[in-house]
């Protein structure tokens, strides 16, 4: 393989491993999200998600230098999410304060 091949390679490798970690991140924030929607944290931690959501894409923007693929592989892992919340389920947290002895 030459250079340019590498370089493809490698930004399709990256875009991989960034959407991993988006479905990864995105399916434990909605978690806490769902758990803390009527609590007043539920805006800290919906703003998180809207600023995750910005950065993924610019991500796979930059990487591959195409909007177009951004959203299509935002696309894809909205759907991917979707398919996780329904199969899996969400795990509850709780909104009572425990303190943790030493």
């Amino acid at each position: 393989m030459d250079k340019k091949e590498n370089r493809s390679l490698g930004k399709w490798i990256n875009v991989l491993i960034e959407s991993f970690n988006y479905i990864v991140l995105q399916y434990l924030l909605g978690c806490v999200i769902l758990s803390f929607q009527h609590s007043i944290l539920f805006i800290i931690f919906f703003a998180s998600d809207m600023y995750i959501i910005s950065k993924y894409i610019h991500c796979v923007a930059t990487s591959l230098d195409s909007k177009v693929w951004a959203y299509i592989f935002f696309g894809i892992s909205i759907v991917i999410l979707m398919i996780l919340f329904v199969c899996v389920g969400y795990f509850p947290m709780s909104t009572t304060i425990v303190k943790v002895g030493f």
